[in-house]
């Protein structure tokens, strides 16, 4: 960063180190995030002050923040390509009992949500309990969740420990089982 002072320089210099330590303690690829971490870095160098602890504190935090504030932008990102999605009324075969086409939602939906009401009628009471029972963190866990990563991965990309991400899920957990009543 331009905006270092020589003093600044010399405190990123000699704590260069504390990048490979961060990533390393958050089990995250050094080479993927070396810049994200080091834009952290820099930043703690820009507003330390000796008087109020330890560089090392401010640079873990400032790294993290770096890195949630990429991974966040990342996760919005994604999205899944075209060739991947599938309609329910995609033709699939012709059923041998009446000769006529079968879909996707003949085999899987059907059974499950005997009608399209019932699957609207689910979706709705979701999307209620979602918006009004679930704080922003537990909602962040949930959309995650429903893109099929574990809770492992979860607390790898929110920076959260894994029992901390249990905790949560237990938590929806309730909340929707109350909900429910």
């Amino acid at each position: 960063m331009n905006n270092l002072n020589k003093e600044q320089q010399k405190l990123v210099e000699d704590n260069h180190n504390l990048i490979y330590s961060f990533a390393k303690s958050r089990m995250v690829d050094t080479e993927e995030y070396y810049d994200v971490f080091a834009i952290g870095l820099c930043k703690a160098a820009l507003i330390y002050d000796k008087s109020k602890g330890a560089f090392s504190t401010l640079a873990y935090k400032c790294m993290s923040n770096e890195y949630h504030m990429i991974r966040s932008i990342e996760t919005r990102q994604k999205t899944i390509p075209e060739s991947l999605i599938i309609s329910l009324d995609e033709p699939i075969g012709v059923s041998e009992e009446d000769g006529n086409e079968s879909t996707l939602y003949d085999y899987i939906i059907k059974d499950v949500f005997p009608t399209p009401e019932n699957s609207t009628v689910n979706s709705i009471v979701f999307n209620d309990f979602y918006n009004s029972e679930l704080t922003k963190q537990q909602q962040d866990v949930v959309k995650i969740l429903l893109q099929g990563e574990t809770q492992f991965e979860i607390s790898k990309m929110l920076g959260l420990t894994h029992q901390r991400i249990s905790a949560i899920v237990h938590r929806i957990r309730e909340k929707w089982v109350k909900f429910n009543k």
